[in-house]
């Protein structure tokens, strides 16, 4: 490029080109360079140290890119610089006050997710004035209170303080913040009231974007204790999830004013200890998109008001005391993607609503519970379900053959279906500057033999589990039909017949849990095919036979084919040596007798051989003379030699030897 060029190149916007390699020091050569947004690319290497020398600098963008070493010190020179964004990459260093000497009009400094450390000292006061800082996983020196030189300027509008390691009590101007995210600290104190109002762009699952007014408040995993706080009217975003908050829900969610309505669209309250009973005044909170309440100390019935939440995409009531049955009233909510409500005293049957209206459903959590009635083949309607947890229940009946029409179990998944479990909120900063993040679903699942929690490759997660139930019949074939899941869970059933020959089809599998059943038969020789099957457990039925063949199969602990009547790797009875016994103690003693039956049928061929060749001779003899004849005169021939040779002997013995000389 010339040097006119160069020196005449105001903006220069490259985002999102998927550009890869390393910067290099010709970018001091732009001397007006006022923009420069690089973001969003596979940049790599060390940000060069010239880019300190672009005094025009207005507006750098390095975000979302693989930057390592140090924040360039002559950064603090760009006395112009309005917005520096270098979040989201691998830089890592000391940041110390050189780096702001001169940024006296700086107003937007985004830097989380990196590993920086930043070291200042105690009387520091920073030259900015800025309205947005995010220093989301920084070291901020060891872990300090809330840092002294943070200082509430006139404007501020956005603070990400989370994962810095900051303890105390939090400012009280901090709670007039559009953006607050001081998330997993050590925070503690109580908290009274929250408000404010300033504009937050949601967009929606299917990617529209609408704009309304409010706050986006994150305090999770931090020791604030006392009850939940009132909350303004503008109020969008709210998580106050694993803290030490008490007290009952209702002051929170009832002591309102008359026919007054929130905006509320998220509200996570989970890992509390929360109590009381659960309040039946939902149709004030009809904006609700994501619920959670698990893990707190509620207790009474799911009360009829919660189908008011007409928009809700996720209910979480799990870990709680609840109990009566799953109200009718839930079937307003058509918009539910995620309903887990495990570990309750929920009781009656699972309504069959629940597969003809709430059709959205990918997760159905509803294990230890004390819920009974068959399974409904109404809920095989629930074509888009990826995860189906009834354990620990008492349900009886067979297994619905209509379980192929799971069909998000029997397909792969595709990126889209991320989409389904994050709701993307996007704060504007400028008329032209946003800031987004996700708000992403979770979910507890049990598979591999251990209870794990999934978030970001939840959308990945495919489960059945209808464990420790009342279940009888066979497996029906229809069920490995579903060859995208990952983990199948029958255990503990009153399941018989046999293990049907297509589970080798279910290529997927990780992990295979059919213990404690009365499943009977062998186990079929397809299993060895499924190469991804890390966890199995067969044990505690009726097998028979030879365990399959396969590198999957015999590196698994002999405990998952215990009692059975099974022989062969990774158990110790050897098929090979101890008769046939690839068909059980049974069959070994069957072949015991057949080999006994094989030496008497030995006995009478060779005897009965005998007696014929003995008959035949005999036969000859009698009926041709001449044979007769020639027989017995062979007899006395040989008869008459022996004599002569054993008087010769007898002769020679007897004779007396001369006497020596």
């Amino acid at each position: 490029m010339s040097d006119c060029f160069l020196g005449a190149l105001e903006s220069l916007l490259l985002l999102g080109n998927e550009l890869s390699g390393h910067l290099t020091d010709q970018f001091a050569n732009f001397k007006r360079l006022q923009s420069l947004d690089l973001s969003e690319n596979s940049l790599s290497g060390a940000i060069p140290i010239s880019l300190g020398k672009l005094f025009s600098l207005k507006h750098l963008a390095l975000n979302d890119n693989k930057f390592i070493g140090n924040l360039p010190e002559s950064f603090g020179q760009l006395f112009k610089l309005e917005y520096l964004d270098i979040s989201d990459n691998m830089l890592g260093g000391v940041v110390t006050e050189s780096h702001f000497v001169n940024l006296t009009k700086l107003e937007v400094f985004s830097a989380f997710g990196n590993h920086l450390t930043l070291k200042v000292t105690p009387n520091w006061i920073p030259p900015v004035q800025l309205n947005y800082l995010s220093l989301g996983s920084w070291n901020l020196s060891g872990g300090s209170h809330f840092p002294s030189w943070l200082e509430k300027p006139k404007n501020f509008q956005e603070l990400d303080l989370s994962n810095t390691g900051i303890s105390g009590n939090v400012p009280s101007w901090c709670w007039e913040i559009q953006y607050l995210n001081l998330s997993h600290n050590h925070l503690h104190g109580k908290i009274s009231y929250i408000s404010g109002h300033v504009g937050v762009w949601i967009q929606s699952t299917e990617g529209l974007s609408m704009y309304s007014s409010g706050q986006y408040i994150l305090l999770s995993s931090n020791q604030f204790s006392g009850p939940l706080p009132r909350i303004g009217g503008t109020m969008k975003v709210l998580d106050l999830s694993n803290n030490s908050l008490s007290g009952d829900l209702s002051h929170f969610l009832c002591d309102t004013m008359a026919n007054q309505t929130y905006g509320l669209r998220t509200l996570l309250l989970e890992e509390n200890q929360l109590s009381g009973e659960l309040p039946d005044c939902w149709m004030k909170w009809k904006s609700l998109d994501f619920l959670s309440l698990g893990n707190n100390n509620i207790f009474g019935i799911i009360p009829n008001s919660m189908g008011h939440l007409v928009n809700l995409r996720s209910l979480n009531l799990y870990g709680n005391r609840i109990s009566g049955q799953i109200p009718f009233s839930l079937q307003n909510c058509t918009s539910l993607v995620k309903l887990d409500l495990a570990n309750n005293d929920l009781v009656g049957n699972i309504p069959a609503w629940v597969g003809t209206s709430l059709v959205k459903l990918r997760v159905l959590i509803l294990r230890s519970n004390k819920l009974s009635g068959k399974v409904s083949s109404e809920l095989c309607n629930l074509n888009s379900l990826q995860i189906l947890d009834l354990s620990d229940n008492s349900l009886p009946g067979k297994i619905p053959r209509c379980v192929y029409n799971f069909t998000a179990m029997a397909t792969g998944r595709s990126l889209a279906d991320s989409y389904v479990y994050a709701q993307r909120v996007y704060v504007m900063r400028e008329a032209s500057y946003s800031y987004s993040f996700d708000l992403l679903e979770s979910a507890a699942v049990v598979t591999k033999g251990r209870k794990a929690q999934y978030d970001t490759i939840l959308w990945l997660v495919t489960n059945l589990d209808l464990s420790n139930n009342n279940l009888s019949g066979d497996i029906p074939k229809e069920l490995t039909s579903l060859i995208e899941l990952r983990s199948l869970n029958l255990s503990a059933n009153h399941l018989t017949s046999l293990v049907p020959d297509s589970i080798g089809d279910m290529k997927q599998l990780e992990s295979l849990y059919l213990s404690r059943n009365s499943l009977s038969g062998q186990i079929p020789t397809s299993l060895a095919l499924i190469s991804s099957l890390n966890y199995l457990n067969m044990s505690c039925n009726n097998l028979t036979g030879r365990i399959p063949t396969s590198t999957q199969l015999q590196s698994l602990n002999a405990s998952s084919f215990i009692s059975n009547n099974l022989c062969g790797p990774p158990l110790q009875i050897n098929c090979s040596s101890d008769g046939d016994e690839s068909r059980g103690h049974k069959d070994e003693n069957e072949d015991e007798g057949a080999d006994e039956s094989k030496i008497e049928w030995l006995y009478v061929v060779v005897s009965l051989g005998y007696a014929v060749g003995f008959s035949v001779v005999c036969s000859a003899l009698v009926l041709k003379k001449a044979w007769r004849e020639e027989y017995f005169g062979l007899l006395e021939s040989m008869w008459d030699k022996l004599y002569v040779y054993v008087c010769i002997k007898w002769m020679r013995l007897t004779k007396p030897s001369n006497p020596t000389s």
